[in-house]
């Protein structure tokens, strides 16, 4: 479960870097607010594994 769970995370990673923003100008401010979301768990997770 741990490996399946950094697993996620590497592939948000990849996914959230390789964006390049919204399909459409109209759904700009909930992709800024989900890619938001995503960096601070994928940043978080980071520094949990870290400890």
């Amino acid at each position: 479960m741990k490996g399946t769970l950094a697993r996620s995370v590497e592939l948000l990673t990849d996914l959230a870097e390789l964006q390049n923003g919204p399909p459409l100008v109209t759904y700009e401010k909930q992709w800024n607010t989900t890619m938001e979301e995503v960096w601070d768990f994928i940043n978080a997770f980071n520094k949990s594994r870290k400890k």
